[in-house]
């Protein structure tokens, strides 16, 4: 029971508080007033009586503080403000937002279990739910991103004036591509992805020229042909793909993928990973793309292995402190 119905509801109550706005009202601090849920109400536009029961439920998640006393007294605890405001650093409201386009997908998961059909959700959202998609991947990104530029950097030769280029598979948000041509001045980067992914997609002013976006289906793409400038790479990237592809299809893209580097080049998987402990995360994560998405998570074994048949020999694996489950895989050409 507390692992369901409770559940159910703090996750809609936080939904719903990102999608009004709650976060953001009290962003500027302390909120003190002799009537809180009016005054948020009245901000909000929306009803008092229902927006003090979030409010109760909100405070009771340590999401919010109260100060009881002569004026009913709020403010946002540090979670809330590192988190939930569009200003966090960075935000997982566009994240949040997602979820009510998969709020509906479990109830086919006894289907699922029953039948083995997958969801295949990629074939099946509107326009409007692949910008919600690309939003929440981009807050997801910026979790990893410092980690995963950290272990990226060491890869590639010290800039000595010979241009570099990078390929993004799978990267249409932008989010790694952008901070990679940010950080690298002397860095080129493709990203390929689906043309539903890759139609969202827009430069910086700062970066035209240095980054660009090719439309593709990355289960039969002639990845030497996405940038007709560049058929030879310093770096490919590869993130949070495999778990939507089966073992066949992760096996191919990982040898199409090596045979576009340069010599001394790097194959570099970012994803989530299953690994043989009873990790709630990763089994929750082998269950869920392999519902939604015909596939699952890989092991590091399974991973290292595709690398090591593409003639690759794969580094040290690098387990992420940030986001528990998700890791890098990098091997060199």
């Amino acid at each position: 029971f507390l692992l369901t119905h409770p559940a159910l509801v703090q996750a809609r109550a936080l939904m719903t508080a990102c999608e009004i706005g709650l976060f953001d009202a009290l962003a500027d601090g302390l909120r003190t007033t002799d009537d809180l849920a009016a005054d948020l109400a009245a901000d909000l536009g929306t009803d008092a009586a229902a927006t003090a029961a979030l409010v109760d439920v909100l405070v009771a998640m340590r999401y919010l503080r109260r100060r009881p006393g002569a004026h009913d007294t709020v403010r946002l605890t540090r979670a809330a403000r590192r988190w939930l405001t569009r200003n966090s650093p960075p935000p997982l409201v566009h994240s949040l937002a997602f979820r009510r386009d998969e709020w509906t997908w479990p109830a086919g998961l006894t289907d699922f279990v029953r039948s083995g059909q997958p969801l295949d959700f990629h074939a099946t959202m509107s326009a409007a739910a692949w910008a919600r998609y690309q939003a929440a991947m981009d807050d997801l990104g910026r979790l990893c991103l410092p980690e995963c530029w950290r272990g990226l950097r060491r890869y590639l030769p010290r800039p000595d004036g010979t241009p570099r280029h990078a390929l993004d598979l799978g990267g249409a948000s932008g989010t790694y591509a952008t901070a990679f041509a940010r950080a690298r001045s002397d860095l080129r980067v493709t990203v390929a992805d689906l043309p539903d992914a890759v139609a969202l997609a827009t430069v910086p002013d700062a970066l035209d020229g240095r980054l660009r976006f090719a439309a593709a289906d990355l289960r039969t793409a002639d990845l030497a042909a996405l940038d007709p400038e560049v058929q030879r790479y310093d770096l490919v990237f590869v993130s949070q793909v495999l778990h939507h592809f089966d073992a066949e299809a992760c096996r191919d893209l990982v040898a199409r993928a090596a045979a576009v580097l340069r010599p001394g080049g790097v194959l570099a998987v970012q994803d989530v990973l299953r690994t043989d402990r009873p990790d709630p995360l990763p089994a929750l994560a082998q269950l869920y793309f392999a519902f939604t998405s015909r596939s699952g998570a890989w092991t590091t074994d399974a991973v290292q292995g595709w690398q090591r048949e593409a003639g690759l020999t794969p580094l040290r694996p690098i387990a992420y402190r940030t986001v528990p489950g998700v890791g890098l895989l990098a091997a060199r050409r």
